[in-house]
């Protein structure tokens, strides 16, 4: 979950960059308190000792953000001479009145002024830390390659990376059974044309098992389903689907929820980015770091993968076949480095309703 703040500019419950979804015992749900910190941790030392920053000592409460269960921010403008790069924000949480405190983390950047974020699945200071120069890929250069990157990768995989609060509609089905077009990580409600049929607080892991979880419908919520109509949540990973048993006639259908493919993480709730997708990007990067008007360099970062023979005293090179052109799964950009990576968080074919 890859965020960054610069200088001078809001995270506050109007603009939440720096928030966070909380579901204590898996439901997502406001807790009994949260307050936060932020910590700098832009250099090696202040990696090991974080310095905090905001608030200059102590701890203070998370906005609520909206009218939404459980979503949080912590509220801090950066002055002007806030120090780059990594930061660390902390919240303090207490689910229930007597429970123990609980940490939920993650690291984000703070950049110059005038710069803004556009999302992404690495950090700046990643970049960095692999030693990207900012001589060779500026600020400005390295965002736009970030975000231009994360939307590749959406797109290649069919997935997205990061928790997002949505919802899907699925229109005039009569199918029984409707995937869904990304995973899953919290079920909030389902609607259909006739008004609300379910509305539940559970939490779907993706714990690798089939699951079904079969609710009885009240006929007065919807009058296109039957008196026996069920509602069931089949979890079929990493695809969901809804399974609705109709009495006749189209429904459409609204699936409101957290939706995104994470890994589990001792830090978030709603988990983290997978590793080898953060890495996937940064290596991405790396392919696009060369300016176009520099043909040589260009081609350079872009096809060093493919390197099979370097003959130093002619200055001879031999380059194995380019991948990237088929457009089959594993073939994205036609490094196998990168596409290794990605390949094993490919959603499968879409099969529409059953």
């Amino acid at each position: 979950m890859a965020k960054s703040l610069s200088r001078s500019q809001p995270s506050s419950s109007s603009k939440p960059v720096l928030d966070v979804w909380t579901l204590p015992g898996g439901i997502l749900a406001d807790v009994f308190s949260i307050e936060y910190a932020i910590f700098d941790v832009s250099t090696d030392a202040k990696y090991l000792e974080p310095v905090q920053v905001h608030p200059p000592s102590g701890r203070l409460d998370a906005d609520s953000v909206g009218t939404q269960a459980g979503h949080y921010v912590a509220a801090w403008t950066p002055d002007t001479v806030e120090p780059l790069g990594r930061h660390r924000v902390v919240f303090y949480v207490v689910d229930e009145d007597g429970d123990d405190e609980r940490e939920i983390t993650y690291d984000f950047d703070v950049l110059p002024a005038g710069l803004r974020w556009r999302g992404g699945y690495a950090l700046i200071s990643d970049l960095r830390a692999e030693g990207i120069a900012i001589g060779a890929v500026s600020d400005k250069k390295a965002i736009e390659l970030l975000a231009f990157v994360k939307k590749q990768i959406d797109r290649w995989t069919g997935n997205f990376f990061e928790p997002v609060f949505s919802s899907i509609v699925i229109e005039d089905t009569k199918s029984q059974s409707n995937w869904l077009d990304v995973p899953l990580l919290w079920l909030e409600s389902v609607e259909t044309n006739g008004g609300e049929v379910w509305r539940y607080r559970r939490f779907a892991e993706r714990t690798g098992d089939t699951a079904e979880v079969d609710i009885a419908v009240a006929t007065d919520f919807d009058p296109n389903l039957g008196d026996n109509s069920r509602l069931t949540l089949r979890v079929v990973l990493p695809r969901y689907s809804i399974l609705l048993t109709q009495a006749g006639g189209f429904l459409t259908v609204n699936v409101a929820g957290l939706f995104g493919l994470t890994d589990k993480s001792e830090d978030l709730d709603t988990g983290e980015t997978p590793d080898a997708i953060k890495r996937a990007a940064i290596m991405l990067v790396v392919r696009q770091s060369g300016a176009l008007s520099d043909s040589e360099g260009n081609f350079d970062a872009q096809n060093a993968y493919r390197v099979k023979d370097i003959r130093t005293r002619d200055q001879g090179i031999t380059y194995g076949d380019a991948g990237g052109s088929s457009g089959s799964a594993g073939d994205f950009s036609g490094d196998p480095a990168i596409d290794n990576l990605l390949l094993e968080f490919t959603a499968g074919p879409y099969v529409g309703g059953t």
